[in-house]
């Protein structure tokens, strides 16, 4: 107990704090607050220095939360019951009730829900209090508990696990990353109304909330007008469409009865931009030189992206979709609050660096490539995500058995990123973002001089026709990644169904 307090009081000279007249109510000490009345910001307030500190996301949560970490050995952690909740967004492989992650982190089987072989599963042991990994049942210190009530405990005895003691059950949640992080935000928070949080006091520490009426942006027109374009050109070919051009960039568009200038112009700076983003990130530009487009043309019938035929993405689209999505008031693009200067999609954009290479890139590859430039690369900076969905692209991260994709707003969907035989799988559905984590595990496990290794591996194939995904993912594996990364890719690969 001693060692608690010490550190205790390290936290306090450490984070220095502004103090106000009103004293921070007790029952809210160790809780992360939700407004209820703004935009859902999410406060944690210190047990130690009684302020309160800003969430801005998951991510920010993880990072923030873990600056009020205190150590604690693994023999008293154990005194302290597990908290689970049902709403979390977990991968559960053997369905036990307790998530991977969970498991990981206590040392019961991911994938046998009866660790200990006692009959009962590892989710109704942890619920009753029994020992999921013995028998008997979990000593409980309430006095410990007590005392670290609303804290974030780190096990210095091991990998600095962080665990989060909610005081509203006095129980102990698993608090791995931002996206769990995410989780105990989003579920294990209490609501307060914008005058109750006034009275308690923020922390000179802490960032604080954005609220929109207090930003300026630049109009999104005006933005665009101060892009800088050379040799901008327009003018109506003989298809009747509207030709945009600045240097090697053009757009052609339908004449449609609408001002389509600024959309022209959009679209110029985006081909500029993730032309330019693109190349840094993989260490590669395009094969050869030429008109670097992007052709709309109308079918009534089907929408449909292809890329990319002399370095030309088509789209067909509706009239009626190409007047909503792209020329109405509320298209996509017409927000201020855009970095114009940030590619907003990629994916495509993503195909034309590797297109004259397709006799040799299992689709598989491909279109993960795409994928991870496009919604995990693209979709964060410095690991906060920063634009927003735009059309089909989602912010996507890859966990270490799944992937969590965006929904719409804070709503998230977990999926196994396991797939049986990935390469027969076409290029649809999971395979994107299956693939997508693949690239994404060779970028972090690997360094991303590895990833530049392996793009210029790709480029450089020597080109085969007539091969088979089968073919041409043996290829691919063997012949450029596996001599970059040895067999430490191996795990990895069997688990998406790529064990040649």
């Amino acid at each position: 107990m001693k060692k608690l307090l010490l550190l205790s009081a390290i936290i306090l000279i450490v984070i220095p704090s502004v103090r106000a007249q009103t004293a921070t109510p007790d029952n809210v000490l160790g809780r992360i607050l939700l407004q209820v009345e703004a935009n859902g910001e999410a406060w944690y307030v210190s047990p130690e220095t009684k302020d309160r500190y800003y969430l801005a996301n998951g991510t920010a949560a993880y990072t923030a939360l873990e600056t009020f970490g205190l150590g604690i050995t693994n023999g008293d952690l154990e005194n302290i019951p597990i908290g689970l909740e049902e709403r979390f967004e977990e991968l559960d492989s053997d369905n036990d009730g307790l998530s991977d992650k969970l498991e990981e982190a206590i040392g019961t089987n991911v994938f046998d829900n009866d660790s200990d072989g006692d009959g009962y599963h590892d989710g109704t042991e942890v619920t009753r209090n029994f020992d999921p990994l013995g028998s008997g049942t979990m000593a409980i210190n309430s006095e410990l508990v007590d005392a670290v009530s609303g804290l974030i405990l780190l096990q210095v005895e091991s990998r600095g696990q962080a665990w989060y003691v909610n005081p509203a059950d006095a129980k102990r949640y698993y608090m791995k990353d931002g996206a769990s992080a995410y989780e105990i935000m989003r579920f294990l928070s209490l609501g307060i109304t914008n005058t109750d949080l006034e009275g308690i006091p923020i922390s000179q520490n802490s960032s604080v909330p954005p609220f929109e009426s207090e930003l300026e942006y630049t109009p999104w027109s005006d933005q665009i007008m101060s892009i800088d374009f050379s040799d901008y050109n327009s003018f109506t070919n003989s298809e009747n469409q509207t030709v945009f051009e600045s240097g090697i960039y053009k757009v052609y568009f339908p004449n449609l009865d609408s001002d389509i200038d600024l959309f022209g112009r959009y679209q110029l700076s985006q081909m500029k931009v993730c032309h330019e983003e693109i190349s840094e990130y993989i260490g590669q530009d395009l094969f050869y030189p030429g008109e670097f487009s992007i052709d709309f043309e109308i079918n009534e019938e089907r929408s449909r992206t292809v890329c990319c035929q002399n370095l030309k993405i088509s789209i067909w689209e509706s009239t009626d979709n190409m007047l909503n999505k792209y020329l109405s008031d509320d298209a996509y693009w017409k927000d201020d609050t855009l970095d114009f200067n940030t590619c907003h999609s990629g994916h495509e954009e993503t195909h034309r660096f590797f297109s004259n290479r397709n006799q040799m890139i299992p689709a598989w590859a491909n279109e993960g490539l795409a994928t991870y430039i496009s919604e995990v690369v693209f979709a964060k900076k410095d690991g906060v995500p920063h634009i927003p969905v735009i059309g089909s692209r989602r912010e996507t991260t890859c966990l270490e058995n799944s992937y969590r994709w965006e929904l719409s707003g804070l709503e998230f969907e977990y999926v196994d990123i396991g797939i049986e035989n990935i390469y027969h799988s076409g290029a649809s559905g999971p395979t994107y973002y299956t693939s997508a984590c693949l690239w994404d595990y060779i970028d972090t496990t690997f360094g991303h001089q590895a990833f530049l290794d392996i793009m210029n591996g790709i480029r450089t194939l020597p080109v085969q026709s007539g091969l088979s995904q089968a073919e041409k993912s043996q290829v691919l594996i063997n012949d450029v990644i596996r001599p970059i990364t040895g067999s430490q890719i191996d795990e990895f690969l069997t688990k998406v169904g790529l064990n040649f």
